[in-house]
């Protein structure tokens, strides 16, 4: 998941997004395996996203992602039955 602007556009009765932040949301979205969430810090830092997340286990980590020059800063979060 990752959180930022993007261009919408409809074409064919069909809404569709582009753009850097989708092409890391996609690339972020790659990252998980089963039982994981993988979130960007800026989806990290969005208010009250933090607070959502404390019951689960969270790692930070910084991932590099094809087509994306810079390194990104990614939370995976382990998704567990709640006590």
């Amino acid at each position: 998941m990752h959180y930022g602007a993007s261009i919408a556009v409809t074409l064919n009765d069909r809404l569709d997004f582009f753009g850097q932040t989708v092409n890391i949301a996609a690339r972020v979205q790659g990252l998980a395996e089963a039982d994981q969430v993988y979130i960007t810090d800026d989806t990290f830092r969005a208010p009250g996203v933090a607070e959502i997340l404390t019951a689960h286990q969270i790692a930070r980590s910084d991932a590099r992602l094809k087509g994306i020059r810079e390194g990104v800063a990614v939370y995976r979060i382990t998704l567990n039955e709640a006590s």
